[in-house]
């Protein structure tokens, strides 16, 4: 086999997404919050619980479902933690501690 840049990266993403699946498997069945809309008038963070993590013909995948409507939803690992980390960031520089959250909290400053 010749090894090509695209085929480089590919192989590069099976392991990040191998070690993303053996390092948070075990969050199946916790919470976890995203943040939505950032910088809109309807601005706000959701609370959602990990419903399964697996590993699927086009990568690892995160299905989730939001608390405050029950909707599931199915992330990409590499997008699922773009969005934790934004989340993360956005509470850190905002001075928001979440020590346990359900649902929704509108976070669009108001004046």
């Amino acid at each position: 086999m010749v090894v090509t840049r695209s085929n480089a990266s590919l192989s590069l993403d099976w392991v990040k997404e191998g070690e993303f699946f053996k390092e948070n498997k075990h969050r199946v069945g916790t919470n976890t919050v995203i943040l939505f809309d950032r910088g809109r008038i309807n601005e706000a963070i959701y609370s959602c619980e990990i419903v399964k993590i697996r590993g699927e013909v086009n990568g690892v995948k995160v299905y989730v479902r939001f608390h405050y409507d029950k909707e599931p939803k199915k992330y990409d690992c590499t997008r699922f933690v773009w969005l934790e980390n934004e989340c993360q960031n956005f509470m850190k520089k905002r001075g928001i501690i979440l020590q346990e959250f359900v649902g929704k909290i509108s976070t669009h400053p108001r004046f």
